[in-house]
């Protein structure tokens, strides 16, 4: 008797395993969905997160150059929010100093006098905040080492919803600290201590 055989391939070798039965029937469909869910978690809420965020931007910061001995200091710039929510700045982290805070200035019996925000920098929708010298800005209490004109650190501000940003903190001399805001578009010199 004479039998034939049909050429054997790489595709016929593995035959067996390409053939649809109740068995694979449900296993593609399952891990199909497993990749899928897999694929949500973790690309998913950090896209999600990213295009969030880019509704609010925040300049770069100046701080204000310290002298030997010196343990605090401000920091000033500007957050813009073009979103359609208020966002609510809360905390501000740097490695220079033991803490960051939101102060403001009021005036108390024709003083001026210095106050932290302990609620937070609210950032109306579609408006601008301005920290500036004499008015709301950023105060480093702790300061770990002089700092220098030129120096530069990173900011991080913490808002309420959960964004965070990071910015750049430039060290000047208090007379090259400049801040422009929507109400007043020409510059600011400051040589106080907040």
């Amino acid at each position: 008797m004479h039998r034939s055989f049909a050429p054997s391939t790489p595709f016929t070798r593995f035959a067996p395993f390409t053939r649809f039965t109740p068995f694979t029937r449900f296993a593609v469909p399952f891990w199909l969905g497993v990749f899928a869910v897999l694929a949500v978690i973790n690309i998913g809420p950090s896209a999600a997160l990213a295009q969030h965020s880019q509704h609010l931007t925040a300049s770069d910061v100046s701080i204000r150059a310290t002298a030997p001995g010196m343990t605090m200091t401000g920091g000033y710039g500007t957050i813009m929010n073009k979103g359609d929510a208020p966002e609510t700045l809360i905390a501000v982290h740097v490695d220079f100093a033991v803490k960051g805070e939101i102060h403001t200035m009021i005036h108390d019996n024709g003083v001026m006098k210095m106050r932290q925000m302990t609620g937070g920098l609210e950032v109306p929708a579609g408006e601008m905040a301005v920290l500036k010298p004499g008015d709301k800005h950023l105060m480093f209490i702790g300061v770990k080492q002089t700092l220098v004109p030129g120096t530069r650190f990173d900011v991080k501000l913490e808002f309420a919803s959960g964004l965070t940003k990071i910015v750049t903190g430039h060290v000047k001399k208090p007379a090259d600290i400049k801040v422009e805001g929507p109400d007043d578009r020409h510059s600011h010199g400051h040589s106080g201590s907040d």
